[in-house]
């Protein structure tokens, strides 16, 4: 029978949520519709897969699936969703890595503060500004349970003067923005690079954190942590706005337009803390493996073309393609899908590749697959 009427949005599970991405679509409902107008093994495909909802409900569902999307960061995130993830070694390589950017933190000194209370040196969580001017300070302190806010003083303005003069010894992206009127008032209110989105001081840290990230001789666990670092650098953006004093969440940011935005009130966020919540937290990696393992316990099985897809004596369930959907019909053959489920992008209403190159100008570091072709 036909579904002709109203399906409700339930809540998403943390595997939908560990990464932003534009357009996310409700998966029960989605989910419904494959188990409604397919039968198990047959092949569902999503020629514009974005976030990976319809590809994974349908693996999910006994179904194969073939995911398409030009981007290649949706296609990295929807593998890093589907794959398996080693917790004991990715965690050996997290606290090694942790603790060299800690001690990076410490050394540097450009996130720390006096605390009004005990007057001892202080971590820095986040600072909120009103266009060039710091009005809050956010931190925590080993004398006071939970973080804490404050005025800035004598001594945080010389140490943001302190880390504006720093220079960054490691790689990071130099591109310039695209000259599309997507990007036109970030031109107009930082210049024509990326890097100028973070503060200097955020993107020392940054670099250095992705340089540990590339030297994870382990190809799979490396890749789990970009994926955790895409994650959170938008985060820690100068895009990402203040949430107001009555929200009574002083230290949590929101970017939540999809576009390149310059907020005068808006919040600067250490990514050291970031990149504890991006592992650890409610909705970091950790958690949104556990929910993706629980979901698709082992049944993903990633194939490598469409013939190994469709052979039932493979067992694989998954292609995965970055590809122009103009090219379908040279990568699929005629008559071999028996569902078709998308969402194809609002003609320029939500503009994928220009918001996706935030995280695609780190990932495109000494592997060009990343290279989003506009």
């Amino acid at each position: 029978k036909h579904i002709n009427y109203a399906l409700v949005e339930s809540t998403r599970p943390m595997m939908y949520k560990a990464l932003k991405y534009w357009g996310k679509k409700p998966h029960n409902i989605f989910r419904k519709y494959i188990e409604n107008y397919t039968k198990e093994n047959e092949i569902v495909l999503d020629a514009f897969a974005g976030s990976g909802i319809t590809p994974l409900e349908a693996v999910q569902a006994n179904r194969k699936a073939v995911a398409i999307d030009l981007n290649p960061v949706s296609t990295f995130m929807i593998k890093m969703l589907a794959k398996q993830l080693n917790y004991s070694k990715f965690g050996k390589y997290y606290s090694e890595i942790l603790e060299k950017l800690t001690k990076k933190e410490k050394e540097l000194g450009v996130f720390v503060t006096k605390c009004e209370k005990c007057g001892n040196t202080a971590r820095v969580i986040g600072v909120h500004w009103d266009g060039n001017v710091p009005i809050l300070v956010r931190y925590e302190c080993s004398c006071t349970k939970g973080n804490q806010g404050k005025s800035p003083d004598d001594f945080d303005k010389q140490i943001i003067k302190k880390s504006d003069a720093l220079e960054i010894p490691y790689w990071y992206p130099n591109d310039e923005f695209p000259k599309t009127d997507f990007f036109k008032s970030v031109r107009k209110g930082i210049g024509n690079q990326y890097y100028k989105l973070w503060t200097n001081r955020t993107l020392y840290l940054l670099s250095f954190l992705y340089k540990e990230i590339e030297e994870v001789e382990d190809e799979e666990i490396r890749d789990f942590f970009k994926f955790t670092f895409i994650s959170m650098i938008h985060l820690a953006t100068i895009m990402v706005s203040a949430r107001r004093p009555k929200s009574k969440r002083p230290d949590s940011g929101s970017w939540g337009r999809p576009a390149f935005i310059l907020p005068k009130s808006h919040m600067e966020q250490n990514p050291v803390v970031l990149f504890q919540r991006a592992v650890e937290d409610r909705q970091g990696i950790i958690k949104a493996k556990k929910s993706s393992e629980k979901l698709l316990a082992s049944k993903v099985k990633i194939a490598k073309n469409f013939q190994e897809l469709s052979d039932d004596k493979k067992d694989k369930n998954l292609l995965i393609l970055t590809i122009d959907t103009l090219d379908l019909s040279k990568n699929i053959p005629e008559n071999s899908i028996d569902y078709v489920l998308t969402d194809p992008p609002y003609g320029g209403l939500i503009q994928y590749f220009s918001l996706s190159s935030l995280w695609a100008i780190w990932l495109k570091h000494n592997n060009p697959k990343f290279e989003i072709p506009y």
